[in-house]
């Protein structure tokens, strides 16, 4: 939430980028690194939880982005 990746900056599939962190130019977050801070810095490696974490999280946006779209009509995909 709030955080800024400036242009030519890369945040790979995997990584995490804090609140509020501000990732400076031409920076690359790395898969499985956590990066905090104003200017952001990698803080530490994700745990194997951590990292879990952010798959399910991105598969529970898809799903409510679906759910926001339809209206919130029951769909076979949510029960009521």
């Amino acid at each position: 939430m709030r955080a800024v990746v400036m242009d030519r900056a890369v945040v790979e599939t995997g990584a995490m980028v804090a609140a509020g962190a501000l990732v400076g130019t031409d920076k690359v977050v790395k898969s499985g690194e956590l990066w905090a801070g104003v200017p952001a810095r990698k803080l530490r490696d994700l745990t194997e939880a951590e990292a879990a974490f952010i798959e399910k999280s991105a598969a529970q946006y898809v799903d409510f982005g679906i759910w926001h779209k339809c209206q919130g009509k029951t769909l076979s995909r949510f029960p009521p």
